[in-house]
């Protein structure tokens, strides 16, 4: 087997000069040039993938696809497609896995909507910036539908995500991000943008062995966000090939729960649990302060009551003091006059008619 991957985004305008002597091609990347003209496909009865983005093919040979009995992989993404999608692709679509049409607005549904349905093994479809109309059939097991700024069906984007929605289908994703979905997301409810769900038959050995499913249902304010990305797959004792698969995370403001369903960031058991954790770190930040605060204030505390107690004892010294120099006029004895042999004439004054 061969793979041809190194010639993508080349600025080509015609396919390479005997590529098509590569018999036993499996993988072929000529994505992102200015090619015109059709690979001759036909020489190729091997090839698995197939990407052909970005190219100006605006129409499908009759019978190009008719030898790849073994496609799995096939991107047609911005290659100005016009016409219905079964005809864009033929019947390539019976072993197909991953189909990416998107952002060809030229593109529109098919004549029939036959080809849809439980014989289809796609993964992936992505019809996202077309004009092919989303429609339940398209909802097989574990798909990844990408149907963004597409027309609306015509019972409603709420009656054909509600039918994918259902058990039955078993749908992985469908993303309608650029359509106002907000009756959609208010109908289904938060648990329908990402749902666990487990696959039950019945009896307790099945029960036991039940496996998860996940659907995940994108809008534009949807928690979670899903894109297409181009990546290698190993090709064991052959070389590697381009593969196209999708990746899932929360969206800005949502962070994924422990059941794996993305929540709000901010919502309230959160924000307490934030709040009560804020609150204990700046607890443990201040322990220190707080210890040394309390520290100073038993010192203080100490220091004022020894004060107080000297105070207490100075008062009572005074008091002691007052009392030790206090004489009562009873504690005192007349042992000598002061007026014995003094000058002067002391005794009883007459009356004044007695002067001279």
């Amino acid at each position: 087997m061969a793979v041809c991957r190194g010639l993508a985004d080349n600025g080509l305008t015609i396919t390479p000069h005997g590529i098509d002597s590569l018999t036993l091609l499996s993988a072929l990347n000529l994505a992102w040039n200015n090619i015109h003209q059709w690979p001759p496909l036909q020489s190729w009865p091997l090839l698995r993938t197939l990407h052909l983005s970005g190219n100006k093919l605006r129409h499908t040979p009759e019978g190009a696809f008719g030898t790849l009995h073994h496609l799995e992989e096939l991107s047609l993404a911005m290659t100005e497609r016009s016409g219905p999608l079964d005809e864009a692709i033929g019947q390539v679509w019976r072993t197909l896995r991953v189909l990416n049409v998107s952002h060809n607005p030229e593109l529109s549904s098919a004549n029939d909507s036959k080809w849809l349905g439980p014989n289809t093994l796609l993964d992936i479809l992505d019809i996202s910036s077309t004009n092919v109309t989303l429609v339940r059939e398209m909802c097989t097991e574990d798909i990844s539908i990408f149907a963004s700024s597409t027309p609306p069906p015509s019972d409603g984007f709420l009656y054909v995500v509600q039918s994918c929605a259902h058990p039955d289908f078993k749908v992985r994703l469908i993303d309608i991000s650029a359509d106002n979905a907000t009756e959609i997301q208010t109908a289904l409810g938060p648990t329908y943008q990402e749902l666990r769900r487990k696959k039950v038959d019945g009896d307790d050995e099945c029960r036991s062995s039940a496996r998860n499913r996940m659907f995940r249902f994108q809008t534009s304010n949807s928690p979670v966000e899903c894109a297409v990305r181009q990546g290698i797959k190993p090709g064991g004792t052959h070389a590697d090939s381009p593969v196209l698969n999708y990746q899932c995370h929360c969206s800005s403001g949502y962070v994924q729960d422990t059941d794996g369903v993305c929540r709000l960031f901010w919502s309230p058991g959160r924000l307490a649990g934030l709040l009560f954790g804020a609150g204990a770190l700046a607890l443990l930040a201040s322990a220190p302060y707080l210890v040394r605060l309390w520290r100073r204030r038993r010192r203080l505390a100490f220091d004022l009551d020894l004060h107080r107690g000297l105070l207490e004892e100075t008062a009572s010294d005074v008091v002691a003091l007052k009392r030790a120099w206090e004489i009562d006029w009873r504690d005192l004895t007349l042992t000598t006059r002061i007026d014995e042999g003094a000058e002067g004439a002391f005794g009883e004054v007459g009356p004044l008619s007695d002067v001279h």
